[in-house]
């Protein structure tokens, strides 16, 4: 294009035309310029950003003690909710019984989990666990209580809190993703944990440290899916028959030592939708969602944890960071020793 606003065809045509139509000729190819429709720049594309843990293939994707909000990215778009967060802990002392069996599934409802002992002989009565604090209550729907929900994440953790010098016994868990039957199955269930191959077994000092285990989903339609949270025992055993989460099953074995203390903390995090105005319905956000591949990525990493391999890497990892940190610290002793000689004349200045 030249600096007049003409085309070199069109300044072709101008000079071979007779002068007097030269000059209806260039105000005609200036008009059609104008009308030409300009190029424009296309919008720049958004690019949806996942979770950071999550694009490094890490498991606390579904970690669901992290502060704020429930920030659970899913894979599917479900629509505007509400998030909801809770958590809760008892303590289980393990002395008389030969050993306990614990399920959990935050995505029962009301009823989170069950623990119950064997004496030797025959099954004592479970107890249940709840949290309180998401509003989820054998009451059913109310101004606190949401008419649908969506489990989006839940979490166990265990710690051995007996004296360290007492600490015995096995601690064994399981993370199932297929369907569960548990009324009067227990025996099945404890011999099911300990013959499993991808069992975590945990002994001796292991047990004073904290240790956590998050669900992952295990049915892409049944997780996204905003059902009635149950409100019973029975309900939360329909719903680890046919789960959207994956069901954690711990046994603690009793060791002929001293009487063994446990701290266990579960949360949850969950999406809910009310009937009733009020506050928690006007709460809703539109919860984020990523690919598939990234969700998929996050729950191998979170299957490795307590793995065999991932205690020899780690083993690895602490055993190369402490000879590094010694060989770095031998080596500031070197040099502060080669420092000191050249550095005494103006110690003694300074002292003097």
């Amino acid at each position: 294009m030249a600096a007049n606003g003409l085309t070199a065809k069109q300044q072709r045509a101008l000079r071979a035309a007779p002068a007097p139509r030269r000059a209806a000729m260039r105000s005609g190819f200036l008009q059609q310029r104008s009308r030409r429709p300009q190029a424009t720049t296309a919008p720049p594309r958004v690019r949806r950003e996942a979770p950071r843990e999550v694009l490094r293939g890490t498991p606390h994707h579904f970690d669901a003690f992290k502060p704020g909000g429930t920030g659970q990215a899913l894979s599917f778009s479900v629509g505007p909710a509400t998030a909801i967060k809770g958590s809760s802990y008892i303590s289980l002392s393990h002395s008389t019984g030969s050993y306990y069996l614990l399920t959990f599934n935050a995505g029962g409802g009301a009823v989170v989990g069950t623990h119950n002992e064997h004496n030797g002989t025959s099954w004592q009565a479970a107890t249940n666990l709840t949290i309180p604090s998401t509003g989820l209550s054998a009451s059913g729907p109310s101004a606190s209580s949401p008419d649908t929900f969506m489990p989006a994440r839940g979490s166990l953790r265990i710690r051995n809190v007996t004296r360290a010098a007492d600490v015995a016994g096995v601690v064994r868990v399981l993370r199932v993703s297929a369907g569960l039957t548990l009324t009067a199955n227990q025996d099945t269930l404890v011999a099911y944990v300990r013959g499993h191959q991808r069992t975590r077994v945990y002994s001796g000092e292991e047990l004073c440290t904290v240790h956590q285990w998050d669900q992952i989903p295990v049915a892409q339609d049944s997780y996204h899916a905003f059902v009635s949270p149950g409100t019973n025992v029975a309900e939360y055993e329909t719903y680890t028959q046919d789960p959207g989460l994956s069901t954690l099953l711990v046994v603690f074995e009793r060791s002929a030592s001293a009487t063994q203390d446990y701290e266990l903390t579960f949360a949850m995090n969950a999406w809910a939708r009310y009937n009733e105005i009020g506050p928690l319905s006007n709460a809703y956000v539109m919860p984020p969602s990523i690919p598939l591949a990234l969700t998929n990525a996050a729950r191998d990493a979170a299957e490795a944890v307590g793995s065999t391999g991932k205690k020899l890497a780690g083993s690895v990892a602490d055993t190369f960071g402490g000879y590094l940190g010694a060989m770095l610290a031998q080596r500031s002793a070197n040099a502060v020793a080669r420092a000191l000689p050249r550095a005494a004349p103006l110690l003694a200045l300074t002292a003097g």
